[in-house]
């Protein structure tokens, strides 16, 4: 399974269809004013808020409101590998990241930039 790409992009309605046909979970929103060729916010029918920071082939960083396993598991299927960890970001959001690349070294970015809570999952 893999994101569904016009190109280089990940449209809104793209991320939605996908995230309910691969990832099995209804009910997500995405605010179609927030969505920009690498971010785009949203809410669950369980009205957890998230925003996404995606960069083709390369890494994703999920922000929720609260944690929503489902959510997750959904990204991850859509992506087709699961987040290596999760940390409280600056603004206090309970925060995962995907890396395709080198979850090795972003962790070690991660640390040496002082993170609050950082876990490897």
């Amino acid at each position: 399974m893999t994101e569904t790409l016009t190109g280089e992009l990940w449209y809104w309605q793209d991320v939605k269809r996908d995230l309910e046909s691969q990832g099995g979970i209804n009910g997500v929103l995405i605010d179609e004013r927030s969505a920009s060729r690498y971010f785009f916010a949203g809410k669950t029918k369980n009205k957890t808020w998230f925003h996404v920071l995606w960069e083709k082939d390369s890494s994703v960083v999920l922000s929720v409101s609260q944690e929503e396993s489902a959510l997750i598991i959904a990204f991850g299927k859509v992506l087709g590998y699961l987040p290596f960890c999760r940390y409280v970001s600056d603004n206090g959001l309970l925060t995962f990241e995907w890396d395709k690349n080198n979850v090795e070294r972003r962790f070690v970015e991660l640390q040496e930039g002082g993170v609050a809570d950082l876990q490897s999952i």
